[in-house]
């Protein structure tokens, strides 16, 4: 079983030296008798790692080490910090605050799982959801796309501002497959992409890992039934793919860009979230100790919106400059999106939040003739290269 696992919880000291605290709450008082509220920092350890099954391999990406400068970036807030030796740490700057204050519950030891569903037979391959190929579907998509037209159900979505985006909603008919194909990843080696546009690992072309059987029956899928879809959906003569595994952790992202490069015509990704939805540990209410009451949240699919990590639409200014974000589209296990690569299509990776789940996905691009009515790209192109040499 895939499980995400957090080290003993360190503290940063507060800016008393004088209080120690045990427990959720310090055991000396101010001069009006009440405690101060003291919020918990924890430096948190994400890991990837099969322990049910019989492979010893582990994911070369094992773990990431957010520091304490790194949690108070992403959760941007304003911690204080000295020398003390106190367990907690204050965001105010009154020594005492009100009793309204909600803090965590202290623990010494806190673990977070990610639970994998069953997995699918090792020799079984990737299937695609046969609803997904109907010819009546596809119709009603192509000519949703060429009129420029929302459309939405069950298995696809597509939004045409502010450019058309087309999700294909469990695009495999066995999604216990993705739990193969991450043990699979387990096995590869990764690379950490780091540069002041992006910041993430990456594997890899696809087309050098046939040998894993999982990944490879993905691959054979995108060269075959997914590019036939895609093409038919949107009028375009495609002729490759090019695609590489990606695996964004805590802070990890990618700014805006259009994705603009050779002769790139469609860009996907194939999100993999096989994850159950982490535990929330409860908050008490200094002071009262009441629970904090939890609004009904939106059926789990393997991410959320707090965690960070979506694909920010831009639209443009007068000058054909990226202006604001105006659609995002959140990971969702075994759903494949994709849109047509052109000036407009300014998009952006927002930084991951998560601190316990990573974010996975397939991505990359099929390949064709261009398009006439498409403007002249302001660079020359150049020969179409492996996947993982470009972003």
């Amino acid at each position: 079983m895939y499980s995400t696992s957090c080290e003993n919880d360190k503290e940063e000291p507060s800016s008393s030296s004088e209080a120690q605290c045990s427990n959720s709450a310090c055991t000396e008082a101010g001069p009006s008798g009440k405690p101060p509220a003291k919020r918990r920092l924890s430096n948190t350890v994400i890991e990837i790692s099969d322990t049910d099954s019989d492979d010893s391999d582990v994911c070369a990406v094992k773990s990431y080490q957010a520091s304490a400068d790194e949690v108070k970036r992403i959760r941007k807030a304003d911690y204080s910090s000295s020398s003390s030796t106190s367990d907690y740490t204050s965001d105010s700057n009154d020594p005492w605050e009100d009793d309204a204050i909600v803090i965590y519950e202290k623990k010494e030891t806190i673990v977070s799982k990610a639970h994998l569903n069953p997995r699918a037979e090792r020799h079984a391959r990737p299937r695609i959801n046969q609803s997904i190929l109907a010819q009546e579907l596809i119709g009603r998509i192509s000519t949703s796309w060429s009129e420029k037209s929302d459309h939405k159900c069950d298995k696809v979505t597509l939004t045409c501002k502010p450019f058309r985006v087309c999700l294909m909603h469990n695009l495999l008919s066995n999604p216990e497959i993705i739990n193969n194909i991450v043990d699979d990843m387990n096995t590869l080696d990764w690379t950490r992409k780091k540069m002041d546009l992006y910041e993430f690992h990456q594997t890899t072309d696809l087309a050098n890992l046939t040998w894993q059987r999982s990944i490879g029956g993905i691959y054979e899928l995108l060269k075959t039934d997914i590019k036939s879809w895609v093409s038919q959906v949107t009028g375009l003569d495609l002729k490759s793919v090019s695609a590489s595994c990606s695996l964004y952790g805590p802070g990890d992202h990618l700014l805006v860009h259009d994705d603009r490069l050779s002769d790139r015509r469609v860009a996907f990704i194939l999100y993999l979230a096989p994850w159950q939805q982490p535990i929330k540990h409860a908050l008490l209410q200094n002071g009262g100790g009441d629970t904090q009451k939890n609004e009904k949240e939106s059926t789990w699919c393997g991410w959320s919106p707090e965690m960070g990590g979506g694909l920010e639409l831009f639209s443009m200014d007068q000058d054909g400059e990226p202006a604001t974000v105006e659609h995002t589209v959140y990971p969702a296990n075994n759903m494949l999106a994709f849109f047509q690569v052109g000036p407009e299509t300014y998009h952006q990776v927002s930084e991951v939040l998560s601190m316990e789940l990573p974010r996975l996905s397939i991505n990359g691009w099929f390949h064709g003739p261009g398009v006439k009515s498409e403007p002249p790209m302001s660079t020359p192109p150049v020969k179409h290269r492996a996947h993982s040499q470009v972003v």
